[in-house]
């Protein structure tokens, strides 16, 4: 007898239902990889949240140090065995990574004891060791990436020939034996026309306020200053930290030529000293150094020695895609997206596995990056995973979506989730 297969029927569902259906699953994805990049943004700021507890921790057990020894007459040690207030005990487990109360309990039990591993070796450091914090202001495309990127001796802040670039505050770190410089790459002063530059402007203000020194740099080509140079130096002109007038690209000039504009600038505001530089070929940039570090404060480091940075890892693979945009697009394009890394996975076996999110304001923009056959968005990924690669040291699996997000410029939800305005 023949048998004979059927199909099995689909169940029926009527349009509405169907459409509702595909909707729900369409925000359920869209809510999951919101909740993934807020995550990622969560990670991100415990990383740098934790750098800068274990800095306050430098200085707590400095002063904790310096208690001891007045009271107790002896530097043997920086922690020595004499038993301190509770108070600091908590501090103790604190740096040990340990729970506080479970610290005590041992305490008095007498199980754990008095003396720690110091955090950092202070009779080590020259007592004049100096250390502070150094804001390089001025207009776009005057090349203060450029210049921090020079003194670091590595690329952190990204570079272009196009102007604002740096939306973000890059914070990098110079130490040597008798001095550690932590310099704040700024955003270029402009005129905001979105939320995106008021944000970029309250980090130029965060910047000068928390500075020690100011670096005022601008083109020494320009025969006068610019707009937005004028607007610059109106927020430094407010405050009364010390501040070096930077004149870079002057490769390009003869130092005559330069004078004029050196009366432009010094007579709106008073600088300690004027300072020709190079960014690009590096020249006057140990006569810069020499100067920063003579106007220091007295103090321990802030960061370890050997640390670059506080920013986590994730922030620059953003910021490599971000360049690789500038680089290849033009017109509106690199101004109307931006990237934010949703997975970085480290693999043992195998390349590491990242995954970006590119933002734009409009299809037709989506569609320019992506290209015919998507080939435009397969070179900008080649290119991106050339600097990713470079920076990390190790090889790695890119890969690259485009999503628009219409408005994220100006909306302020947006804005907080790609890292601005905190």
């Amino acid at each position: 007898m023949a048998t004979h297969r059927f199909r099995q029927r689909q169940p029926f569902l009527p349009p509405g239902l169907r459409f509702r259906i595909l909707r729900l699953i369409r925000i359920h994805h869209r809510q999951r990889r919101i909740l993934t990049q807020i995550l990622t943004q969560i990670q991100a700021q415990t990383q740098i949240l934790h750098l800068r507890l274990h800095c306050r921790l430098h200085l707590l057990h400095r002063l904790l140090h310096q208690t001891q020894t007045r009271h107790q007459g002896t530097r043997s040690s920086l922690l020595s065995r004499v038993p301190v207030r509770r108070g600091a005990q908590r501090l103790r487990a604190l740096c040990l990574g340990k729970n506080p109360s479970a610290y005590l309990r041992e305490r008095e039990l007498g199980g754990v004891p008095c003396r720690m591993e110091p955090l950092l070796d202070l009779h080590a450091l020259p007592p004049d060791h100096r250390s502070g914090y150094v804001a390089i202001i001025g207009a776009p495309n005057v090349g203060k990436s450029t210049l921090m990127n020079h003194i670091l001796g590595r690329k952190l802040s990204i570079v272009t020939a196009r102007p604002s670039t740096t939306r973000n505050r890059v914070l990098g770190i110079h130490s040597d034996d008798v001095s550690q410089i932590v310099f704040l790459d700024t955003p270029g002063v402009v005129r905001p026309r979105y939320l995106l530059h008021e944000k970029m402007m309250r980090d130029v203000d965060r910047s000068v306020a928390d500075a020690d020194i100011l670096l005022f740099m601008v083109d020494a080509t320009e025969p006068a200053p610019t707009h937005d140079a004028r607007g610059a130096l109106d927020r430094i002109d407010r405050s009364t930290k010390p501040a070096l007038l930077v004149l870079n690209k002057m490769d390009l000039i003869l130092p005559e030529k330069a004078l004029p504009l050196v009366e432009q600038y010094t007579g709106v505001r008073a600088f300690e000293e004027v300072v020709p530089v190079s960014a690009k070929t590096g020249k006057g940039m140990d006569v810069l150094m020499e100067q920063v570090k003579q106007r220091l404060p007295l103090g321990p480091p802030y960061y370890p020695k050997d640390q670059l940075s506080e920013h986590p890892e994730r922030f620059f693979i953003a910021e490599i895609v971000r360049e690789a945009i500038f680089n290849r697009f033009r017109e509106e394009i690199p101004y109307s997206t931006q990237v934010m890394v949703v997975t970085y996975e480290t693999r043992q076996a195998g390349k590491d596995f990242i995954d970006c999110e590119i933002m734009v304001e409009r299809d037709a923009q989506k569609g320019i990056l992506i290209g015919k056959g998507g080939k435009a968005l397969k070179n900008l990924g080649a290119a991106a995973r050339k600097g990713i690669e470079e920076f990390l040291g190790k090889p790695v699996y890119l890969q690259l979506h485009v999503k628009t997000r219409s408005g994220w410029r100006n909306k302020e939800g947006m804005l907080r989730n790609y890292g601005f305005g905190r």
